[in-house]
């Protein structure tokens, strides 16, 4: 079904489905904290980016009955589920991805499943792991491609502190930066900025719509008058120009999830003002772990991995698709 106004309406006829809306970030929080686990998917920026494409605000449509929480998106007109939570989601998930696949003779993909969820509903015959119908052929499961990675800032800082083998890509790109000269300049987001910051994001995409588009919903749905309290936002000036921007959520006390974060093209320069900020949430904020997604490819996972990280797997991709 190309039509998505077409789409949406049938959607909203299945019973407990509407639009996601900014003010739901309670709800979501509501069943991030009944989930009692690290995940960088329990994160309210991640379902709004994940689940954009439809709904009346563009940032996906939800399932939600009072004891269950489903979101949706679309992806090449495939419609998307997207991190299923609640005490029953199974045996909702048997009765409404078919309702789904029959609304657009499409495969639904099932993103960030629970493992013990994804586990029961691959006992049924049509649903199945990712590979049998991947999201794309390079992406083969989106940004679970490469596992979901966590960066321990205490043994970054103070137990190893840069010291070992380990930690020897990360210390040449922060000498290499250093060895250049020139200066960069960390500086904290406020919501005035938002369009200067979304030019920025524009330029950076080079005319690419899709990476546009899977970072300015973040920006468009803050509210003028939203504290952003729960979030780390951060960009970076380089050569007298803006060159970075990273949105960062908290979870606990103690733990966040990196939703964003991109930087010009020069590996130095993204190593040094990751490292800058970590150092900063480590010392200023007693933040101790830092949950990173997947990657869609070797190069980005690889990044990752200089910061010693850790991989995360908790969550699983499925496809439904019928014989």
């Amino acid at each position: 079904m190309n039509n998505k106004k077409e789409l949406e309406d049938r959607l909203s006829n299945i019973s407990h489905i509407t639009s996601i809306d900014i003010n739901d970030k309670s709800l979501y929080k509501k069943f991030f904290m009944a989930d009692n686990k690290e995940r960088y998917s329990n994160s309210w920026l991640y379902i709004i980016q994940a689940s954009r494409g439809i709904g009346s605000n563009n940032i996906g449509m939800k399932f939600f009955d009072d004891n269950n929480l489903i979101s949706f998106g679309i992806h090449n007109n495939h419609l998307v589920v997207v991190r299923p939570m609640g005490d029953d989601v199974v045996n909702i998930l048997k009765q409404l991805v078919p309702n789904l696949y029959a609304l657009s003779n499409l495969p639904v993909y099932l993103k960030k499943v629970d493992e013990y969820d994804a586990e029961q509903l691959l006992n049924q015959p049509q649903f199945k792991p990712i590979y049998d119908y991947p999201w794309d052929k390079i992406e083969i499961a989106c940004d679970d491609t490469f596992p979901e990675q966590m960066v321990d800032l205490e043994l970054m800082f103070e137990i190893d502190k840069l010291r070992g083998t380990k930690w020897k890509n990360l210390r040449e790109d922060l000498s290499r930066f250093r060895h250049r000269g020139k200066e960069m300049v960390l500086k904290e987001y406020n919501i005035n900025m938002k369009n200067m910051i979304l030019r920025y994001i524009k330029s950076w995409a080079s005319g690419d719509m899709i990476k546009y588009t899977a970072y300015a919903p973040l920006l468009n749905n803050f509210s003028p008058d939203e504290s952003l309290d729960d979030y780390f936002i951060y960009y970076i000036i380089h050569e007298n120009k803006i060159s970075g921007f990273y949105i960062i959520e908290k979870m606990t006390n103690e733990s966040v999830s990196a939703i964003a974060g991109f930087t010009d093209k020069k590996t130095a320069l993204a190593s040094t003002s990751w490292f800058e900020i970590y150092k900063k949430m480590f010392y200023d904020y007693k933040t101790k772990r830092v949950h990173l997604g997947g990657s869609e490819y070797e190069g980005q996972h690889r990044f990752k991995r200089k910061f010693n990280t850790i991989d995360i797997n908790n969550t699983n991709f499925l496809v439904f698709l019928p014989d």
